[in-house]
């Protein structure tokens, strides 16, 4: 693995704080930089990493061609959320299977994810806590938010800086 001394910093920064801390809040990490400077490779090691100690991560995006372009999901379909037209559902709280692989999840990486609102972070972290009923932020559940801060804002709603968690 080749990596530029700013990726290795922050590669070995996540390795060797992503682990489960009982009693505290977890790590949340968000990651920014420029567009083209390797934010997706980083993502792809990371990945990696998580894989070869068969860690189970979500890797999601707000958008289909943002999660095609680093073989993830849209943040709807992995996490079976609907919008109506004032709040967020999800099918994740009825679904016993889904539950459970939701509650398996120990590392949740969203990729650009200033197009994702405010109030979709929000709900995404409360339905970790409550799937998990873990009334942190996320649940516990190693974070990272990837992002360029000079991509576009959400469509509706504030950007994830106003998100209540």
């Amino acid at each position: 693995m080749t990596l530029s001394d700013n990726q290795y910093k922050i590669f070995n920064i996540l390795i060797n704080n992503w682990r489960e801390k009982k009693y505290s809040k977890h790590p949340y990490y968000f990651l920014t930089d420029l567009a083209g400077t390797g934010k997706s490779f980083m993502i792809q090691q990371i990945i990696t990493y998580l894989t070869n100690r068969n860690i189970k991560y979500l890797l999601m995006a707000p958008t289909g061609i943002a999660a095609k372009n680093i073989n993830g999901h849209t943040i709807h379909l992995a996490l079976h959320i609907r919008n109506t037209s004032t709040y967020f559902e999800t099918l994740s709280y009825y679904n016993e299977q889904q539950k459970k692989e939701l509650r398996q999840t120990k590392a949740i990486i969203i990729n650009k994810v200033l197009m994702v609102s405010e109030k979709l972070l929000s709900f995404i972290s409360s339905l970790f806590a409550k799937i998990n009923t873990v009334s942190l932020p996320f649940s516990r559940i190693s974070t990272l938010l990837i992002s360029d801060l000079a991509q576009l804002s959400p469509v509706n709603g504030k950007q994830i800086f106003y998100a209540s968690e």
